[in-house]
């Protein structure tokens, strides 16, 4: 994905379309499609952008379901997309027009009746991204155009969220430090070093403070002049831990949860959606202190009589976990 292109736009951009990402199918967490979502919302964050575009649902065909534009919703709310543009409302399907990279998602299809509730539920977890401080200590690095894949898959299967950093934004905007790396408002403790073209000259020199303080991981491949490579998720995860907690923790795991965390007004926001097939109930512990309640944004309503901490998601639903001040 170009993520070094996006600095030049107001509002980074990208297109979900022709099928790039399907439900429950590897690709919406292996190969460069599945690195979007992210790539935007990463380039908002480090160039000081307001909100983060992604036009969504061209050319997936008129066989194209509900519940599909459901869970691709999700995959890119929760991946901090906070600006969604449907493709298409047409004001007309006649003829030719019907095959115009289809389908129409709006006036001429058969949900339109469940257009409003879908566009209000949209709106409020897009307001959430867009408004709240995100909560993210981990990097994974990648170029301006490439962004790895591999150790962000284990990341996402095991509730790590992280954002990406291009070498160029690493270069000539980021200050390194023993402690990590502060790119504008956004300040992370570890650097993950997904293969060796990721690497640009330059990178391993300015790295040098975080690599002598142990604070980059390097995933897989052996790179020079960087720390030995961690060749198994358990290793790896195991290295992450080590240096920064996780934030949330389910019990039992669950391979099939993203989660997302930003702060508005001192109350820590916790969304969360589930990407399987099957229903996720488990035990759900987070770093945030104070009151937790569940809040179900399709609704909209707070769910007072649901105990804060077992989650329980089916599938194509979401729920926030609000855990405010004592």
């Amino acid at each position: 994905m170009d993520i070094g292109t996006l600095q030049y736009f107001q509002v980074p951009g990208q297109d979900v379309v022709w099928r790039y990402l399907e439900p429950f199918k590897d690709k919406s967490i292996e190969g460069p499609h599945s690195t979007m979502g992210k790539c935007s919302s990463s380039a908002k964050l480090h160039h000081g952008r307001a909100r983060n575009l992604n036009e969504c649902f061209g050319a997936y065909g008129w066989e194209f379901t509900w519940e599909e534009m459901r869970w691709l919703t999700d995959w890119l709310l929760v991946r901090g997309v906070d600006m969604l543009s449907p493709h298409a409302f047409y004001y007309s399907v006649r003829g030719d027009r019907r095959d115009e990279r289809p389908p129409d998602v709006g006036p001429n299809n058969i949900w339109w009746d469940r257009y409003k509730p879908y566009a209000d539920y949209c709106r409020r977890i897009s307001w959430l991204n867009g408004a709240g401080r995100q909560v993210c200590d981990i990097a994974v690095l990648g170029t301006a155009t490439l962004l790895p894949w591999r150790a962000a898959r284990v990341l996402f299967e095991h509730q790590r969220d992280f954002n990406y950093v291009d070498t160029d934004t690493l270069l000539h905007k980021a200050a390194v430090s023993p402690e990590g790396i502060q790119i504008g408002e956004a300040r992370y403790q570890v650097l993950i070093v997904d293969g060796p073209d990721s690497v640009d000259p330059g990178v391993a020199e300015v790295l040098a403070p975080l690599v002598e303080a142990g604070r980059v991981v390097v995933y897989q491949d052996a790179i020079a002049t960087l720390p030995e490579a961690l060749s198994t998720p358990e290793a790896f995860l195991d290295a992450l831990a080590a240096l920064t907690p996780p934030d949330l923790t389910l019990t039992p795991a669950h391979p099939d949860v993203r989660y997302r965390h930003v702060v508005l007004e001192d109350h820590h926001l916790y969304f969360l959606t589930n990407e399987g097939r099957q229903p996720v109930e488990a035990d759900l512990q987070v770093s945030a202190a104070g009151t937790a309640r569940w809040w179900d944004p399709q609704a909209p309503a707070m769910l007072e009589a649901h105990p804060a901490h077992p989650l329980r998601l089916q599938p194509y639903q979401s729920r926030v976990l609000c855990v405010a001040p004592k």
